[in-house]
């Protein structure tokens, strides 16, 4: 009823408002980069789903950070796919193998959920 719908709406808004872990989109991304055999192409990977990696080796979000932010495990394995040769020939262009193998990588329980990034909960 109304209430889980006001509790949806403030979940939503919180996530929209809140700043994902970055520290697990790099774990995420290292992890993806060596099993396409190119360990380099982690920064790559980061760019494409809108993470900086600054000088200082900290994470921010880009003006286009929105697959982060909102994306789920599947849109941002697409868009990888879609954006990095090497990360398409190891996955053969199956976004929903990489989303799969994102999700069994998982080190924690948590993050083996499909759920939005930014919960914290697509590290490989």
């Amino acid at each position: 009823g109304v209430e889980v719908d006001m509790v949806m709406l403030r979940l939503k808004l919180l996530l929209a408002t809140s700043e994902p872990d970055l520290s697990e989109a790099r774990e995420c991304a290292d992890c993806v980069a060596v099993a396409a055999g190119e360990p380099a192409l982690a920064r790559a990977l980061l760019k494409a789903a809108g993470v900086l990696v600054m000088e200082d080796g900290t994470l921010s979000l880009s003006a286009g950070g929105s697959l982060v932010r909102e994306g789920s495990r599947l849109d941002i394995a697409q868009h990888w796919i879609d954006t990095q040769p090497m990360v398409s020939a190891r996955w053969r262009g199956d976004a929903a193998a990489l989303a799969a193998f994102m999700r069994t990588s998982a080190k924690s329980t948590e993050a083996q959920t499909d759920v939005a990034p930014a919960a914290g909960r697509w590290t490989c």
